[in-house]
């Protein structure tokens, strides 16, 4: 260990030597120029102003850098008190694009290289003067900029600061009111309470003109479709010495434009007239259509023969008959779009020119279908690493899966999707040790999946008692699966129907009153022999024939990145029961046939357990664009009385390509469990209880191509310890058995699909012996079992089990991790 750690430091010096030994300046052309190295804003004294939002005013940005900000301690309480890890890898390779001739070098100094970003004082002043007028739309009208500069003559390079004194803020100390339409004033007095701004408030320009967009939006939602930004305005008057300024809100007349002058007219509120919706629109052709459905006020204009139901326009129309509103072509646009049955969707509002009433609007929908008929394919990539013995001893296999699908949209004409997959998969799946050293793929796994989308509630209540704006699908689904390996053959069906329907843009209820499974598993004379040396029911439960009817509940809120935030959130919640019901009703009857402590049916034991399930995901853009993601994960399971264990699909496990990456799928926990007699497999690896947590620093090099700094934790446990499996109990020092991975990986961006490559190496691993588990710590205690168990079963040569050593686990995967 000493010895790698010695070559780790060194090879560790020679890269920094490297990247820091020959200056990116030494290229410039004058004495005149100097390489921008950083800019810092300081802000000085208690301020709400947004620092990230001041520097995002600069106008000149330093290369890139590789790597984290550090303190630098020379400079610790002046302005310049940053610095950054690792080089700035893009201007190196620039320079040595420059250097080198052909398409290769051509290539790194275009696509990957930066040129180096000289600093230019008329810039610095164009970001002094844009930021006075940032911070007095703030409300700091008083405030002071100073600009530092510090030079490196040796390596011509200079660092900027902008210390800023913001002074004191101007409160709004009094609104008044100029609004000479009294309807306006009316519906502006009814929403006043929503008001963005209010006495007392520091004057803030941003939020005026948010203020003026929510009047906007309120006067257009209330039938004036001709109103604009351009009718609002704000005055201000500062002619005040207590810090304190006035606020006029006015509201113009219209503007009516004659032959020689413009004369104000008050704004016309309008009414919906007639709708028309064109349900196979073709933007691209001078289509003319023949056919018309007319309902009340709504025209289906069309050719020949409609092929969806008119019913299912009408459930997605949500015009207020009242009076135009945008919000209600907002809400339509959204709903047809959910359908996802159209390629392209335009609403129009026009006034007609046929109608002597001067205040009504004709719609027009004009909805493109997507084909009805499609096929997809999808192909799937994973690595899990294999400590076999012979020709696959300590190396890599690949797990390879993919999926065919035809779907066929509006199946029924009401809008429905038929979707038909078939998905077959070959890759490692390892229960028991001699399984591991024979087939490179030694699991196959192969089944259909029919499902049936409604975009509607199928309940036996109208729909009319259900917001349209609720969105509402219903699915029907069947999946027949089969697994087979040396160890285990498993078949499963599955019946299921979900309930799913928008509360809000960002909040999603999903309800599956029934789940059916019936699962059939046959296992190996080794795998018999394993679990009664195991002792434990549990595990044997797990992997025995089961009937499973389940119900859950999920809730999930997202809250995607927008042009203002810098931060995104999702967070998914799911509780889910089985069993409760059947064993209720078993208990009380004679009539069920029983085995032992579990009740069956069509003498298959049922599946009894309660599910809780907790998943948070959080994403912050930080400097240059780079994003910290962020994820936390947290489940429990426990199994009722009718089984005492949980079904192998319901099971928690971790590690592989989208958990802790520095163990394979299936390889880790629970808790600080080591099984001395087996050093392959992963019959014991599953548990009751999971936590993992997950961070990644991404970063981009060039467009294609985005690095990644990552570290995950977690582990599985049990509630109870059963059988010889010592230490996987949930105890109030779980964290002591955490499972600690970090790596470094890449991610490319083809646009259509991202395919990621992670090393990860495994920092803490709770299964070593004491003194044994942090990756710095010696593994004599750890060796001398592993010579032991070559030992016992006489395992020499490439057919041993290797003595400890630091290897990285490699993952091969398509997507973001999360």
């Amino acid at each position: 260990m000493k010895s790698l750690l010695k070559y780790g430091y060194f090879v560790l010096l020679v890269c920094l030597i490297t990247l820091g030994g020959c200056y990116p300046t030494r290229k410039l052309k004058s004495n005149e120029q100097w390489l921008l190295k950083s800019n810092t804003v300081s802000l000085q004294g208690e301020t709400q102003i947004d620092s990230d939002e001041l520097e995002a005013i600069i106008k000149q940005r330093p290369n890139r850098n590789i790597g984290f900000p550090i303190p630098v301690p020379s400079l610790w309480k002046s302005p310049f008190d940053w610095d950054f890890v690792l080089a700035r890898i893009n201007l190196r390779a620039y320079n040595v694009g420059q250097r080198g001739k052909g398409p290769f070098f051509q290539w790194l100094s275009n696509k990957v290289g930066e040129p180096p970003v000289i600093y230019d004082t008329l810039l610095t002043r164009r970001t002094l003067s844009q930021m006075n007028e940032y911070l007095c739309q703030k409300g700091y009208f008083d405030n002071r900029i100073e600009v530092l500069s510090k030079y490196s003559k040796r390596k011509k390079m200079v660092r900027i600061a902008y210390v800023i004194q913001p002074g004191q803020p101007k409160r709004i100390s009094k609104i008044n009111l100029n609004i000479p339409q009294e309807k306006l004033r009316e519906i502006y007095d009814q929403q006043k309470d929503k008001a963005l701004i209010g006495e007392g408030d520091i004057y803030n320009y941003s939020k005026l003109e948010s203020e003026r967009q929510r009047l906007v939006n309120l006067y257009q939602d209330r039938g004036y479709f001709d109103f604009t930004r351009e009718y609002i305005r704000f005055d201000v008057d500062t002619n005040f010495t207590d810090h304190g300024l006035h606020l006029t809100l006015v509201v113009r007349n219209a503007l009516l434009k004659t032959d020689s002058t413009q004369i104000q007219v008050p704004h016309v509120q309008y009414f919906p007239n007639k709708i028309f919706v064109y349900p196979e629109y073709d933007f691209f052709s001078n289509t003319v259509y023949t056919d018309t459905l007319v309902n009340d006020n709504v025209y289906i204009v069309y050719n020949k023969k409609l092929n969806i139901n008119p019913r299912l326009i009408y459930n997605n129309l949500f015009f207020n008959k009242s009076y135009y509103s945008q919000s209600d072509a907002n809400i339509t646009y959204r709903s047809f779009n959910s359908l996802n049955l159209y390629r392209n969707i335009r609403i129009e509002f026009k006034k007609p020119v046929y109608s002597p009433k001067t205040d009504i609007l004709d719609g027009f929908i004009y909805l493109s279908p997507l084909k009805r008929n499609s096929f997809s394919t999808e192909a799937r990539l994973e690595t899990r690493s294999a400590n076999g013995s012979g020709a696959n001893k300590s190396s890599y296999n690949l797990g390879v899966s993919g999926n065919l699908s035809f779907q066929r949209r509006n199946a029924f004409r009401n809008g429905e999707i038929l979707k038909l997959s078939i998905q077959a998969g070959l890759e490692p799946f390892f229960l028991s040790d001699s399984s591991a050293s024979k087939n490179f793929f030694n699991t196959t796994e192969i089944g259909p999946t029919l499902s049936v989308t409604f975009p509607r509630f199928l309940l036996p209540i109208k729909q009319e008692r259900f917001a349209k704006s609720a969105r509402a699908k219903t699915t029907i689904a069947a999946n027949y699966s089969a697994l087979r390996n040396d160890d285990i053959t498993r078949k499963a069906t599955r019946l299921s129907l979900s309930y799913e329907w928008n509360e809000t843009a960002k909040k999603v209820h999903i309800v599956n009153p029934i789940e059916l499974s019936f699962v059939n598993t046959k296992l190996s004379s080794l795998i018999d022999q394993r679990l009664n040396a195991l002792g434990d029911p549990f595990l044997r439960n797990t992997y025995s024939s089961q009937y499973i009817q389940a119900s859950s509940y999920s809730f999930i809120y997202s809250d995607q990145y927008t042009s203002k935030s810098k931060k995104a959130y999702y967070n998914r919640s799911k509780i889910e029961a089985a069993g409760n019901l059947l064993r209720a009703v078993a208990s009380s009857t004679n009539n069920w046939r029983q085995e032992g402590t579990s009740y069956t049916v069509n003498d298959i034991p049922f599946a009894q357990y309660v599910k809780i399930e907790n998943e948070f995901k959080t994403y912050q853009k930080t400097f240059f664009n780079n994003v910290v993601a962020f994820r936390l994960y947290g489940g429990l399971a426990k199994p009722m009385a009718n089984l005492g264990s949980l079904p192998f699909e319901k099971s928690f496990f971790v590690g592989g390509t989208n958990g802790i990456r520095a163990w394979g799928a299936r390889s880790l926990g629970p808790g600080s469990y080591f099984d001395t007699t087996s050093f392959r497999g992963f019959l014991n690896r599953l548990g009751e209880i999971q936590l993992e947590s997950n961070i990644e620093y991404r970063f981009k090099i060039t467009k294609l191509l985005e690095w990644a700094f990552f570290a995950d934790a977690g582990n599985i446990w049990v509630f109870r310890e059963r059988g010889n499996r010592q230490g996987t109990e949930f105890t109030s020092k779980f964290y002591r058995q955490l499972a600690l991975g970090a790596g470094f990986g890449a991610r490319m961006d083809f646009d259509f699909v991202v395919l990621r490559v992670d090393l990860a190496f495994p920092i803490h691993d709770p299964s070593k012996p004491e003194g044994e588990k942090w990756i710095t710590q010696r593994k004599d205690q750890y060796n001398e079992i592993v010579r032991r168990y070559n030992e016992r079963l006489n395992l020499s040569g490439n057919g041993a089990i290797s003595s400890y050593r630091i290897k990285p686990n490699l993952n091969i995967g398509i997507g973001y991790p999360f």
